[in-house]
């Protein structure tokens, strides 16, 4: 059974996603992860609405009205092709598994990470052989004190790329990727009032 959306939002994050090169239903999964599509949620750190954004990233992304579901959404994929192009080794699946820890940590903890792969005989562009072992020892100080940026919640991080991945596949497989022209549907025209009557 083919679910009809996923939130309110889907017609919005679809644009904005498939614009940017993105299967919407992976920024969906990754909204889900960080706001449950909460549009108002607002975190301890000051990220702010659907993707979690803060004030920080949104100026860096040009982005000036981050806090309304459009700029939050235009702001969070614009990231998420920076991303990219900071992570553009290895498979598909591992490169987006890469963005995905970058979204959480920040590039730097994950290049960090690459760095100890490598030391370490990992393969720093794979992720379940090597990133996924590796990142958790950016929690521990005999490795995060040989890193540029030192120590950073890796467990946390490979618990939210997988979570993010495990929603996608559940996505793709019951939502279609083609919404209607990627465009809400247009609202009716209001019938005019009678004059007879």
């Amino acid at each position: 059974m083919i679910a009809k959306r996923l939130s309110r939002y889907d017609h919005l994050i679809a644009r904005r996603a498939e614009e940017a090169g993105f299967d919407w239903r992976l920024v969906a999964a990754l909204i889900f992860e960080e706001s449950r599509f909460d549009n108002q949620r607002v975190s301890e750190a000051g990220a702010y609405g659907l993707m979690q954004i803060t004030p920080m990233a949104a100026q860096g992304m040009g982005v000036k009205n981050y806090t309304a579901p459009r700029g939050n959404i235009t702001a969070g994929v614009k990231y998420l092709q920076t991303l990219a192009r900071q992570f553009p080794y290895g498979q598909p699946d591992d490169r987006l598994a890469l963005i995905l820890a970058g979204y959480f940590l920040g590039a730097g903890h994950v290049e960090d990470a690459q760095r100890l792969a490598r030391v370490l005989g990992y393969d720093p562009h794979c992720w379940e052989e090597s990133m996924e072992l590796v990142l958790p020892l950016l929690e521990d100080p005999a490795h995060y004190t040989q890193t540029l940026y030192g120590s950073a919640p890796g467990s946390r991080a490979v618990h939210y790329v997988n979570a993010i991945q495990k929603r996608y596949a559940l996505y793709s497989q019951y939502v279609t990727r083609a919404l209607t022209a990627v465009t809400p549907p247009t609202p009716p025209v209001p019938q005019a009032a009678s004059a007879a009557g």
